[in-house]
């Protein structure tokens, strides 16, 4: 199945404070704000200069205490959400919520996890 790497999702404590880290440190370009699905979250889009890496910061608006800044999710595009689905259960993955249509994207999109865990997200188009 074809698919294109998306983008690295990471937590992050303050939402401005990263953009500004981002745009000042690595000269990434922020293409867009937006609330999460579920409205639990804010999230910004950065893209590099040379428009080959995109980071999406994501800022919990309640965290619990034992909640850190990490690595949250890898995102990949895929030409059919279904299908792919279907691939990563057969191969020991378990799909973790969706699919479902994502105001973020404006398509579907799911989370998965890998055999070891790793979340995955997985982005229709």
């Amino acid at each position: 199945m074809s698919m294109k790497m998306l983008h690295t999702g990471m937590t992050v404590d303050n939402l401005e404070d990263s953009i500004r880290f981002y745009q000042t440190v690595f000269g990434m370009e922020l293409l867009r704000k937006v609330e999460s699905t579920d409205k639990r979250a804010d999230c910004a889009f950065l893209r590099s200069k040379d428009e080959s890496n995109e980071i999406e910061l994501v800022s919990w608006r309640h965290k619990s205490p034992e909640e850190k800044p990490k690595l949250d999710h890898i995102g990949f595009a895929v030409p059919s959400l279904d299908g792919f689905l279907t691939e990563v259960v057969k191969y020991k993955g378990t799909v973790l919520r969706g699919p479902q249509f994502s105001r973020v994207f404006e398509t579907r999109a799911a989370r998965v996890a890998d055999p070891s865990g790793i979340v995955l997200e997985i982005i229709e188009g």
